[in-house]
């Protein structure tokens, strides 16, 4: 997982979301995160966190996510890995033009207004999420939900730090971060298994990440339900 894709492709990878997503209608395309998020975690907690004066405020700063911006995780290792040039002493050219393009990207996604709607959707949805917590704890559900999460001495944690408003606490930040992965790839689990085991692979599945996260929330919202003779729900 920690392996880099080759050089070369690195520069396909960056200038490609330069190309397709690093514009101003590319960033609006971040509010529909939080459609999805109403489905997950309910209207009145999206609204709650979107518009709330005084409220609980997430940093996906403080999370480690303010450099993930495009919906796809692909962790960049320190150095991509060999490349077919190597031998011919162009290793070191193409890990230059590697990370001009992708100072390229970051400046892109910055100017057209991406990374910051991308990071104002993430701080939404992981306040929704406290939000939900609260709401699950004061209807007595909130146990049976994360009981294949955390441990029952977590559990009684959670809520204690929950109702004690305690954002720093690492057992809410593990919380609200599961609610963010349902809705996007954030980390290295969002990727495939062969993804993550051939680094060079992951080039095919660029700007696919949002998709696949997107056939999960359909496959858990509406099918799983179906199937669980919850039919209402489902539709």
């Amino acid at each position: 997982a920690n392996k880099g894709m080759a050089n070369e492709l690195e520069v396909i990878r960056s200038l490609g979301y330069v190309g397709t997503i690093a514009n101003p209608y590319g960033a609006l395309m971040n509010v529909h995160d939080l459609f999805n998020a109403s489905f997950e975690l309910g209207l009145k907690n999206v609204l709650g966190s979107l518009f709330a004066n005084k409220g609980i405020r997430f940093s996906p700063e403080d999370m480690g996510l303010a450099r993930q911006v495009f919906g796809e995780f692909v962790r960049k290792a320190r150095k991509g890995t060999q490349d077919p040039l190597t031998k011919l002493g162009a290793n070191e050219f193409l890990q230059n033009v590697a990370e001009k393009s992708e100072s390229l990207l970051q400046f892109s996604m910055n100017a057209s207004g991406f990374a910051k709607l991308d990071q104002f959707g993430k701080s939404r949805i992981m306040g929704a999420s406290f939000r939900k917590a609260k709401e699950d704890i004061a209807n007595g559900t909130f146990d049976q939900k994360w009981s294949l999460s955390f441990s029952k001495g977590e559990i009684d944690q959670l809520k204690r730090d929950i109702a004690a408003d305690a954002i720093d606490s690492e057992l809410v930040r593990d919380l609200v971060m599961f609610d963010l992965f349902r809705l996007q790839p954030i980390n290295a689990a969002a990727q495939t298994s062969f993804g993550l085991s051939n680094p060079n692979a992951r080039l095919f599945y660029m700007l696919k990440g949002f998709a696949i996260k997107q056939f999960d929330l359909m496959e858990r919202r509406i099918i799983r339900e179906w199937q669980a003779g919850n039919k209402k729900q489902a539709l």
